[in-house]
């Protein structure tokens, strides 16, 4: 029995991405379920489908339960199969990246024609505090600097001085500028903190960018030109600390820490707006649409949101990604879209989201998926012949290839094999209900709910879900025995909704005739042990929830905090199983989610605790 544990769990954790992807929630999907309350009302979905099925029990009406539940089987199973069957169709691949192994993390990019020698080149801001530049068609090495007093946050390629000669402006809190052909420093400005975030914009009209950049004391916005100050904005009653900075075309500042963005006039220092709508703001950029409209685009960690500025409307959505960590802008050509309007790029740990025409379409998006951290991103037509690449800077490098996109994926053939599928499974187990194949469509069963559930509940409603529900099986076996009834009717109709696990290969689900509560009044010893695919899915889909919402942060197994928590939370599920097994072998019915919820909860607030060292556990309060 602990094999089938394990075997649910591994399958779940390995799918679940697909399924995050998809956007394949439960019971109207993130926006709703991170509520708490919503525990109670899956529980009031389970407690009406369960009246249901004893009252069609009492009056006898077998057939029509095993019809309903043989429905419900043959829905869940296409819902399960349909992410599946895109993936293994239009799968994600890496062919065609090159790798540009340099020995070092690449944490910033950026690219241009540093040196004017019409060769565009890659300039990547490395873990170890130094730049290096590398020319774009056979990517050598052109030069490297010498390592810098701090972690490099960004890079910006521009003219920032006077002369007609680019510059290469490398943040890290403080400031040094390089010159581009020579890689000499120009100049410097040091800074003891200061904001996160630097930009750059010819505000003042004269062909010549200046740098915009939060000052030490985090309390205003610093202009400088060829390393002057030209201006300082006071903005500390709005912002604790500026995160993120861009300029609108007609020259306004767009400032922002993580729940507020400012929009600042740098003739007058007056803020025109001032948007609080967003929590967690984890990226920003601003562009200009075609009809001449300044919007603003922000992300939380979950998806885009676009604000207009002319009209000044309310926020409105984009879809939906999971775990932004920074924005970008680009123009790809892609089949159906308007090419005037940039797509949006959306990165995240270990996936880039390519959201296309994003204000007038929430019709999906495209993605690319790897199997490493990406720590940066950047695109540009390397090779002059009209297609951009897209750059990655990961472990060790930085990956690069050209995008090319078709026309968006025919999802009928997708939905019809997961029809086949479903029906063809449903069919098997209707009409040939042997305890191996009732056994191997409940995994099914298991597994999919497991993922859509574990994917749907935030942290804090799993928990609340899972405590309910040991307390519901608790007062169903042991007080009203309304479980037992329910157990009752469906061994009876052969259904994949209980694991049955014989004690002899021998044993027959089919022809087994004595109702379970007959067994237990006879006190004749039972041939099989059967267990609802309840007590494997409920204390399960937290493992899959740790593993969805917990933050991706590096320990020191080789494995990320979310992985060593949904292990700590596996093995706390097998050591309530264990215990549970001791009462079941006795031969009474038993309760099973008291002990196994018990386990998952325990295993996951140990392991959290261990791993982050914090008591929130990774709750988000969201009553509203």
């Amino acid at each position: 029995m602990a094999l089938l544990f394990i075997i649910v769990q591994v399958i779940a954790i390995t799918i679940a991405p697909i399924y995050s992807e998809a956007e394949s929630e439960a019971l109207g999907g993130r926006e709703t379920i991170e509520n708490p309350s919503f525990a109670f009302v899956y529980l009031g979905f389970m407690l009406f489908f369960t009246f249901v099925i004893l009252m069609i029990a009492r009056r006898k009406k077998e057939k029509f339960i095993k019809y309903l539940i043989l429905a419900a089987i043959f829905m869940t199973m296409v819902y399960l199969f349909v992410p599946l069957t895109i993936m293994a169709m239009y799968p994600p691949s890496e062919d065609g990246w090159g790798y540009n192994e340099i020995g070092e993390t690449v944490v910033v990019l950026d690219v241009g024609d540093v040196d004017d020698d019409g060769i565009v080149e890659i300039v990547a801001g490395c873990g170890d505090r130094k730049i290096r530049v590398y020319e774009s068609e056979n990517h050598t090495l052109e030069w490297e600097s010498e390592e810098l007093d701090a972690n490099i946050t960004q890079i910006l390629i521009g003219n920032y001085d006077a002369d007609e000669s680019k510059e290469i402006v490398v943040f890290t809190g403080a400031i040094t500028v390089f010159d581009g052909p020579n890689q000499s420093v120009e100049w410097e400005r040091i800074q003891g903190g200061g904001s996160p975030s630097i930009t750059g914009a010819d505000l003042n009209g004269n062909n010549t960018q200046e740098l915009i950049f939060g000052a030490p004391n985090n309390t205003y916005i610093e202009i400088t030109e060829s390393g002057a100050l030209l201006d300082s904005i006071n903005v500390s009653s709005y912002l604790n600390l500026i995160e993120f900075l861009d300029t609108t075309d007609d020259g306004r500042i767009v400032a922002a820490d993580n729940s507020t963005i400012i929009l600042v006039n740098p003739t007058n220092h007056e803020i025109d707006l001032e948007i609080t709508e967003l929590d967690n703001i984890q990226a920003l950029t601003v562009y200009r649409d075609p009809d001449g409209e300044d919007r603003i685009i922000a992300a939380n960690e979950k998806r885009p949101f676009v604000f207009g500025l002319t009209n000044q409307e309310h926020l409105r959505k984009g879809p939906k990604f999971l775990e932004v960590a920074a924005l970008y802008l680009e123009h790809y050509t892609i089949p159906g879209y308007n090419d005037s309007i940039p797509d949006v790029i959306a990165v995240s740990q270990d996936t880039v989201y390519i959201s296309p025409d994003m204000l007038k379409s929430e019709n999906g998006y495209y993605y690319l998926r790897f199997k490493y951290d990406i720590y940066c991103f950047s695109s540009t037509d390397l090779e002059d012949d009209g297609s951009k690449e897209v750059l990655l800077g990961v472990s060790e490098g930085y990956k690069h290839t050209t995008i090319v996109f078709g026309e968006g994926a025919n999802l009928i053939w997708p939905v019809a094999i997961s029809i086949i599928l479903a029906f063809s499974l449903t069919l098997l187990v209707h009409k040939y209900p042997e305890w191996y194949v009732v056994d191997a469509v409940g995994l099914v069963m298991a597994i999919g709910a497991t993922v859509i559930l574990g994917v749907t509940f935030a942290l804090l409603p799993a928990i609340v879900l899972l405590i309910i529900l040991a307390v519901y099986d608790a007062i169903s076996v042991y007080k009203t025995k309304h479980m037992i009834t329910l157990a009752d009717s469906v061994i009876d109709l052969n259904l994949p909704v209980l694991l049955v696990i014989p004690k002899k290969l021998s044993y027959s689900y089919r022809k087994e005739k004595p109702r379970l509560k007959e067994q237990l009044k006879s006190g004749k010893e039972r041939e099989a042990m059967y267990m609802g695919l309840g007590d494997i899915v409920i204390p399960s889909l937290l493992i899959v929830s740790a593993l969805s919402f917990l933050p991706h942060i590096q320990t020191g197994f080789g494995v990320t905090g979310n992985i060593l928590v949904g292990i700590g939370t596996m093995i706390g599920i097998l050591v309530g199983f264990s215990v549970l097994m001791r009462f079941v072998l006795k031969g009474n019915p038993q309760a099973g989610l008291p002990l196994l919820n018990s386990g998952a909860i325990a295993g996951y607030v140990i392991t959290y605790i261990l791993v982050y060292g914090d008591l929130g556990f990774g709750f988000n309060l969201n009553f509203m």
